[in-house]
């Protein structure tokens, strides 16, 4: 495999992994869910929930509060809400 498919399965990987924690998140905005509750939800490495964590925060997709668990943003809600408006237009 070349280095360019070898970087393309590894950036799916990835973006696969961020969706799942969507996903898992869904549902914890309030009070939000700990590095290991999310790794053990997914059966992942904590290493490698806490760099894709990191990579979303960034993006704000996520964000850590306080009491260092993690919840999806405000800017997630800002994207199903302007995609409701859409279809409701319909």
């Amino acid at each position: 495999m070349s280095g360019a498919a070898k970087k393309e399965g590894g950036e799916l990987e990835a973006v696969m992994r961020a969706m799942e924690i969507m996903e898992v998140l869904k549902g914890h905005s309030l009070d939000g869910l700990t590095l290991k509750e999310i790794s053990t939800a997914l059966k992942g490495i904590d290493s490698t929930v806490y760099r894709t964590l990191k990579a979303m925060e960034r993006r704000e997709f996520v964000c850590q509060y306080d009491t260092l668990r993690w919840a999806l943003s405000v800017k997630v809600l800002g994207i199903a809400r302007a995609h409701e408006y859409e279809i409701s237009r319909r």
